[in-house]
Formats: C-alpha cells, structure tokens, sequence
C-alpha cells in the first residue's frame, strides 16, 4: 500500500496496481505513452514523479534521462518504475533503470508494463494475481480517479494537450490584442523622456483581482495592460503573491489567458508566473511548457529560471513556504 502525498492534502491511498495506474495521469498531468515512469518515494510518500521518453531502440539504453541528482536531493529510498509501450524496449529500459537505481541502494517497490490495455509486473510472481498473459486494465473499476479530479488535479489525454494550452489564440481576438499592444506600445514611443509607469501596481492589481474574485477574465485592452506591467518587478511580485494568498487555481486560469493573447516579448513574464501558479497548483507539465516558453522568449528571465530550477530538482510545492516580500529585478 502506498500513500501519495498531493501538494496540499488529502493523502491518496492506492491498494492495487489498477489504482497506481489510474493515479499516473494525475500525478503527470497527463496519460503517458512510449515513455518509462519513474515514481521516487519516502516513506511512503511521493518526492519526484519523472517520465522518461522510451529509446528509440534497446542500444541507445545508456541515453535515458534518468533524474540521478533529483533523486539524491529528494532523498528518495524507494521508486516504483512504469513502463509504457512494446514489451521488449520496455523490458529492456526498465533493466537498465533498476541496475542504476539498485546502485544507489534504491528499493524497488513495483516495476509494472502496461502494453496495449494490459499491465503485466516484474516483481510479482504469483500466477493469481499477476497472471502470464496480463491483467486487463480498466480505470474506471478504481476510485482514484473521481478523488483526484475531486480535488482539482486533471490529466489530458497527452503531453501534446498540455502544450496545446498554451497556444495562441487566433482570428479577430488576435486582431484585436495586437491592435491594443500596438496602441499601448506607442503610447509609452511617443513620451520616451518621461519616466513614468504605463500601468500602475494599483491598476494591474484591480485587473488581477477582477479575474480572481470576480472571476471574470480581462478583456483584450486589459489583458495587454496587465502584460505590460509585468516588467515592474513590484508588480511581479504582487501576482506571485496572489498565487499563494489568492489561490493557485484561478492564478493558472489568469495567466495561462494572458500568455495565451499576447506576443513575445510581453508574454514571457507572464508565462514565468504562469508556471510558478502551475507548480503550485500540482500541475508540472503546464509549469514546464509555461517555463520552456518563457526561457525560450527571455532566456535570461529569473523567474523562469528559479521555476526550472525547482522543477529540475523536483522540489515539492508543500516543500516551499508561501512568499512573503520578494523582488525579482532583472
């Protein structure tokens, strides 16, 4: 039996197989495919879920990613290993895990392959419960999905429908944004001698509040206005402020629309807090595109930085204490 400790509580408790398979989607954010899942734990609970892409064949095994540094920092003693895809690269890639993890006297509590709606295990032997010819998995004979999602946790069908989050939206809302950025852009052109504040801490919160109390997302002109702002770093810090005195939930909503509307350069320091709001609230894989997209935009944005450095490490969002002053000047 194990006990999956989310970023903020309940405790989940898996009894089966059937029940860890359906908690891998939560635990991700998404359903793997020809990938191998690493679960590190202590004492029972989980410090790092990491999923590694399958080689493209049995003579590249020494290429996986294995997160070794995580691992150690995480003080992981135990791991559970999840193979997705054909039996034999699966096989072949789990071996290779287990021989690394076994060096670094981490126990192995399951190792599982799942291939074509089967699940078979390389640690149970017993033909009653792990039958040679496979266990047909079936989420919906578990509860562990209707928990999850009762407590805010979702899984897309993909990585690539986590990504597609973060596409830009497109036709005459477009037009629009870019209209107003363009507006506002030349606004701050046509004053280059003025120091003066384009959008004010006081008027970026009320944009910030409206969406999170009212829940009423900005409309285009305040949408860029809020985007501009972020180059305060006054203002940045009142947003990563919100996420833990407001909530993570409707923080990722905010800003997942605001880099969603708006272009680079603007976008980047949205998507920073973006993925902060996302690690917070449980979701990896969106903090991780919200990160890539902003390192990729501003490469040398802090924020973004410390997020991917928390992600690389596998830092718990319980782990972390709320914010209180903080200043991320650039």
């Amino acid at each position: 039996m194990i006990e999956i400790e989310q970023p903020e509580p309940p405790m989940i408790t898996l009894s089966s197989p059937a029940d860890l398979l359906s908690a891998v989607p939560y635990l991700l954010g998404y359903a793997p495919s020809n990938s191998l899942v690493l679960i590190g734990l202590s004492d029972r609970d989980i410090r790092i879920s990491a999923c590694i892409p399958l080689p493209g064949s049995t003579t590249d095994l020494h290429r996986l990613p294995i997160p070794t540094q995580s691992l150690e920092r995480t003080e992981v003693l135990d791991a559970i290993l999840i193979g997705y895809g054909p039996a034999e690269k699966v096989t072949a890639s789990i071996d290779h895990v287990l021989k690394v993890l076994n060096e670094r006297d981490i126990e192995i509590v399951e190792a599982l392959r799942v291939t074509d709606g089967r699940w078979w295990s390389y640690i149970c032997e017993e033909p009653s419960c792990c039958p040679a010819e496979g266990t047909r998995f079936a989420p919906e004979t578990s509860s562990v999905p209707a928990t999850m999602m009762f407590h805010g946790l979702q899984a897309f069908d993909s990585r690539e429908e986590v990504t597609r989050q973060l596409a830009p939206v497109q036709g005459a809302v477009r037009r629009t944004v870019e209209a107003e950025t363009s507006r506002l852009l030349e606004h701050v052109r046509s004053e280059p001698g003025r120091n003066q504040q384009v959008v004010t801490r006081t008027e970026a919160k009320a944009i910030m509040d409206e969406a999170l109390t009212a829940d009423r997302l900005p409309g285009p002109a305040d949408t860029v206005r809020l985007a501009v702002a972020m180059s305060e770093s006054r203002i940045r810090a009142t947003a990563l402020m919100a996420v833990d005195e407001r909530g993570s939930a409707g923080c990722v909503r905010l800003w997942l629309w605001v880099v969603r509307h708006v272009d680079p350069p603007l976008r980047s320091r949205a998507a920073a807090v973006l993925g902060y709001a996302a690690w917070r609230d449980g979701q990896g894989a969106l903090a991780a595109e919200a990160v890539r997209l902003c390192l990729a935009d501003s490469p040398t944005d802090r924020l973004g930085s410390i997020v991917e450095r928390l992600l690389d490490a596998g830092v718990a969002p319980c782990a972390l204490p709320k914010l209180g002053h903080i200043d991320f000047c650039d």
